[in-house]
């Protein structure tokens, strides 16, 4: 079984300085909050890292918000920390990042970790490669992922 612990946000939306996320917290999980604070920025960021896509695509964006960014932005970098089985993994995904991640510039990759080890096998090459690896880990589609997140706006239309 697959158990999100957090996740750590850093220029991505609203978010320019890293935040971290707990994210297993048993039971339903509700984000509440003023428009602009990060609710759907915390969703699209879990989802853009592990599967490469957006929740709500039409209405956002990973890249930041122009009003928000400051001299400490150094690009787009969102980690997700999980527990599968006995291993601990790492999904890093950057864009345009500065930063070093295990040594090296950060710039436009995904990276996983296992362990603490990066991840390299045989017939991984590319971010596709990595990408299917990790959906294939985690067990559900971004599909799955999608239909369980739930929106007020969709929630005030499920009700009418």
């Amino acid at each position: 079984m697959t158990i999100f612990e957090n996740i750590i946000i850093e220029g991505f939306g609203s978010i320019i300085s890293p935040i971290t996320y707990k994210l297993n917290n048993p039971g339903l999980t509700i984000i509440a909050g003023p428009n602009g604070a990060g609710k759907t920025t915390i969703t699209n960021a879990l989802s853009w890292c592990v599967w490469g896509q957006l929740v709500k695509p039409k209405k956002s964006s990973f890249v930041p918000w122009p009003h928000v960014i400051d001299s400490t932005y150094k690009g787009t970098k969102v980690t997700v920390n999980y527990k599968k089985g006995n291993s601990q993994y790492q999904v890093i995904r950057c864009n345009d990042y500065s930063g070093k991640i295990l040594g090296k510039s950060g710039k436009n990759r995904l990276i996983v970790i296992k362990d603490g080890k990066e991840l390299i096998e045989e017939g991984l090459r590319n971010k596709a490669d990595y990408q299917k690896w990790i959906i294939n880990n985690i067990g559900y589609s971004f599909d799955l992922f999608r239909v369980s997140i739930l929106f007020s706006q969709e929630l005030d239309s499920l009700m009418k």
